[in-house]
């Protein structure tokens, strides 16, 4: 169970969201269908860039560390108790994908109730290459989450936006 605001809870919702760190840009992602094992969609990343991510938990729940493709990151949150966090990734070392291939980036969010691991498909183009900007703008995805009693968040829901 993951310890929020003032109560232990058993599942809670995670938005997230990727922006260009200079510019706000919106990722983009592509529809894959049944072609990788892990997703039916993949997310677009360039490399040597910068990333904000953005979490949302309802209702708040308490998270110290953020660690993405191999990267711990500096979780911030402006406002304690607020479910709200953010976070610059640096994909500068990450090459760019070859042509068919996905990558599957591990996502781990820590906190005092929990630990959350989740796999993102994603393909990785060079910093000015303009097929990272074909597809639908990612605003948001969304994770319901439920919480076993020895603290192991896992996702059963998730919805792109």
């Amino acid at each position: 169970m993951v310890a929020g605001s003032s109560a232990v809870i058993s599942s809670f919702g995670i938005i997230i969201t990727f922006r260009n760190a200079d510019s706000g840009d919106q990722i983009a992602f592509k529809q894959d269908g049944a072609r990788f094992e892990t997703s039916t969609r993949t997310l677009k990343f360039c490399s040597d860039t910068k990333y904000k991510i953005t979490l949302k938990c309802t209702p708040a729940v308490e998270f110290h560390n953020l660690h993405v493709a191999g990267s711990d990151l500096e979780l911030r949150c402006d406002r304690p108790q607020s479910g709200e966090y953010q976070a610059v990734w640096n994909t500068t070392g990450i090459n760019p994908t070859k042509k068919s291939a996905r990558e599957n980036i591990v996502l781990v969010l820590r906190g005092p109730g929990g630990n959350l691991k989740h796999i993102l498909q994603s393909k990785f183009y060079p910093k000015s290459h303009s097929h990272a900007e074909w597809g639908h703008k990612l605003d948001y995805i969304q994770w319901i989450c439920s919480v076993d009693p020895t603290g192991n968040i896992t996702v059963v829901e998730e919805q792109v936006r």
